[in-house]
């Protein structure tokens, strides 16, 4: 798979982003869910996903509950967002961003290359540096914008587009890992640093999910499903 950089091509995480608001499209419109997604003025590359795309994730997350609570059936098209971001090459234009992706609660540090780590220690000296990459138990890939959270804080960070996440943290912390369609689960610290591989497996949840085709991806292409606002009003 090529990603095309500079001039009009798209790098690999706007296709990523994209993706994911595709699906996410799909899912709103299978289950009559309002969902207007924010466009991206964002200049260059980015992991994938950010404060803002996740802000939609656990919107859609929260009226498929609401259904669910309700007695009404929901629908979910496509397996994991992640695992059909990392399949489906785009080759359209990148759009601009009027959104406001930062918001003062949430910490966004991702780089592939160089996985920056977010210092949570507030200077304690029994402070750790974990690194750990997340893996979808379904289709034993990286599970990417997964969102980890200091337990009792309001501090997060997401997973980039390989499942990795870097934080300094005390010793005696608990984190909190969770992600649309997955179960939400917290790990302490220490059980982290015992891990070899520092690989998590974050296993899938039917129960907010349903039972997902295998050929989902291909259905995401092929559903006579709106894919947007402006095919709804035709």
């Amino acid at each position: 798979m090529f990603y095309q950089k500079g001039g009009h091509g798209m790098t690999r995480g706007k296709n990523i982003c994209k993706t994911l608001k595709g699906i996410r499209q799909q899912i709103a419109d299978a289950n009559n869910i309002h969902y207007q997604p924010c466009e991206c003025h964002h200049e260059g590359d980015c992991s994938g996903t950010c404060p803002a795309c996740e802000q939609e994730i656990r919107y859609i997350e929260s009226q498929l509950k609401e259904r669910s609570h309700k007695g009404i059936n929901t629908k979910v098209i496509g397996i994991a967002a992640s695992i059909c971001a990392t399949m489906m090459p785009l080759t359209v234009s990148a759009q601009d961003s009027k959104c406001n992706t930062t918001p003062a609660s949430v910490i966004h540090e991702v780089s592939q290359d160089d996985l920056q780590v977010v210092d949570w220690s507030q200077g304690r000296r029994d402070a750790v540096v974990i690194k750990i990459q997340l893996i979808a138990s379904d289709a034993k890939e990286p599970l990417i914008a997964a969102d980890v959270q200091l337990l009792g804080t309001d501090k997060h960070v997401f997973a980039n587009e390989d499942g990795y996440f870097a934080v300094k943290v005390p010793i005696d912390a608990t984190l909190r890992i969770s992600r649309l369609g997955f179960v939400t689960k917290d790990f302490k610290v220490r059980s982290l640093l015992k891990r070899k591989r520092r690989r998590v497996v974050i296993q899938s949840d039917g129960n907010v999910l349903g039972k997902i085709a295998a050929s989902s991806c291909e259905r995401i292409s092929d559903s006579d499903s709106p894919t947007s606002h402006v095919e709804k009003n035709k």
